[in-house]
């Protein structure tokens, strides 16, 4: 069995319109900017690249994406789908081309709209996994008794938000 799955976090590039494709389906297609650190740049200290990726969505995802209440230009969203390649002939050249694009699954806010409350977009309570034997439930996997992992402290905003790379107010985060 193969396996096409994706996940990537980034901004929203610009601001969703929805559209209905010829069956009467909400459709959206948009931008997400993702960043990475070029460590190798000319000036010895790197430097952030943006790349850009379409992802493509359909029916109630659409119809939430191009929602000003839920998300707008510039938000950070996370998105779960599959990798979908297009191809086509030029119009103008008769050459073939072809683009690479995500159908999205599953979209989640990781930053929220302006004036917008954080706590309605709070998921649902999880489901409480069975319970565990008592014995595995009060001590550590034998491999991971004396191995505590640092963990990065990360900035927060007042509004909840992490900084991002790229805005204003970002700071790497410290380990301890």
């Amino acid at each position: 069995m193969d396996i096409n799955n994706i996940t990537i976090s980034g901004r929203i590039g610009s601001t969703p319109e929805l559209r209905n494709t010829t069956g009467g389906t909400p459709a959206c297609e948009v931008n997400i900017a993702t960043t990475s650190w070029n460590k190798t740049a000319n000036n010895g200290n790197g430097e952030e690249e943006s790349h850009w990726t379409r992802i493509k969505l359909f029916g109630r995802n659409a119809e939430r994406i191009t929602n000003p209440a839920q998300f707008e230009k510039g938000q950070k969203i996370c998105i779960t789908g599959e990798l979908r390649q297009v191809t086509w002939i030029d119009k103008n050249t008769g050459a073939e081309r072809s683009a690479h694009s995500i159908l999205v699954n599953r979209l989640v806010p990781i930053t929220y709209p302006k004036n917008q409350p954080q706590q309605q977009y709070q998921s649902a309570p999880q489901q409480q996994p069975q319970q565990q034997s008592a014995q595995y439930a009060q001590q550590p996997h034998p491999a991971l008794r004396h191995h505590q992992p640092s963990t990065p402290q990360r900035q927060v905003r007042a509004n909840g938000t992490h900084p991002m790379p790229g805005d204003a107010d970002y700071q790497p985060p410290t380990h301890h």
